[in-house]
């Protein structure tokens, strides 16, 4: 791999326009009571049947201070060649601390520790966000990564962490380890990026451990994503920790961090319908699967999860985001609500 798809990481991590009329499906469920929730279309159209998934059964994740004694392992997708040349801006980073990471929508985003199968003792870091008492909702690639081996072996979940004034990482609400990984069986299969890339959205299931409840969030369909659309993301990021750099939980604390910017690009190109779109909200390595709102009846609803991004020397960056289709939304509240 070349150096500039070694850079591509996969960042996510997760505020309306009067005039503009939108159809939407917010989805939030209360412990493992799942509601009905309708996911019709605009046009009233019945939600298309879940796709056909992949899911696996995860280990027992290790206490938080035992895990990464070394240095990270970079999760990402691998861009096309064109993106890599052709879609680049510098700017300054925009990023803002989240000072009170207690109060929602901040606690129900959590940092999630993922262990692969090819480096046991090297996790990877993303970011998700508890849209149930014991489901999350991320990125596929931080669930499933075939140069780390495949399905990762473990995930620990910590939602609203933040260091104290001496850097290390506060747990108000305890972590969680994860019993369970569903994703798209697309996402696995042999293809182009174009083809893989709309279904990098996944569920983990989480076992007991929360010390409290940091609440839930919903999430829905944007009908008719346009050009120019505000947008944030809230995650944590590997060069934004107290003490440290990379972020090393068991010495440094994780500082969560927001970003804004606008849909710039609908994507594929020319598309009948679009599933991914560029923005500049500035992000790196650990934001994968960060939740991304919009205003309006979306200033609370994740309508879509941050994916992608190129980040190099210079500065120089774009990142990356896939909608929440109506097929998408299905299978989240399916796997959400999957009796384990």
């Amino acid at each position: 791999m070349n150096r500039f798809a070694q850079l591509c990481c996969v960042i996510a991590a997760l505020a309306g326009l009067a005039a503009c009329s939108e159809q939407f499906q917010p989805s939030a469920y209360e412990a493992n009571d799942v509601s009905e929730v309708s996911t019709q279309g605009a046009a009233g159209d019945p939600a298309p049947e879940p796709v056909l998934e992949m899911s696996a059964e995860m280990q027992e994740a290790p206490p938080l201070e035992e895990l990464m004694a070394r240095e990270p392992i970079a999760l990402g997708v691998e861009l096309p060649e064109e993106l890599l040349i052709a879609k680049k801006i510098v700017g300054a980073d925009n990023r803002k601390r989240v000072t009170n990471t207690k109060v929602k929508p901040y606690s129900t985003i959590a940092s999630l520790i993922v262990t692969f199968p090819s480096a046991p003792s090297r996790p990877g870091l993303c970011t998700g966000s508890l849209i149930a008492a014991d489901a999350v909702l991320t990125a596929a690639h931080c669930v499933y990564d075939v140069k780390q081996g495949g399905w990762a072996s473990s995930m620990r979940v910590v939602p609203g962490a933040f260091p104290n004034s001496a850097g290390k990482t506060q747990l108000p609400y305890g972590s969680a380890s994860a019993v369970r990984s569903f994703a798209p069986a697309e996402y696995r299969a042999t293809g182009s990026f174009w083809q893989k890339e709309p279904f990098d959205y996944a569920v983990v299931r989480i076992g007991t451990g929360l010390a409290k409840a940091p609440g839930i969030r919903a999430f829905g369909v944007l009908s008719g994503p346009r050009v120019s659309r505000p947008i944030t993301l809230v995650g944590y990021h590997v060069d934004k920790c107290a003490n440290a750099s990379p972020c090393v939980p068991g010495k440094s604390g994780f500082i969560m961090h927001k970003s804004s910017d606008m849909i710039r690009e609908l994507l594929p190109a020319g598309a009948a319908s679009y599933t991914l779109f560029n923005h500049y909200a500035d992000s790196i390595a650990g934001a994968s699967g960060s939740p991304i709102v919009s205003d309006g009846t979306f200033a609370n609803t994740i309508f879509a999860l941050h994916v992608a991004g190129f980040r190099n020397d210079s500065s120089t960056s774009w990142n990356m985001g896939v909608l929440l289709t109506k097929s998408a939304v299905t299978n989240i509240k399916s796997w959400a609500g999957r009796k384990l």
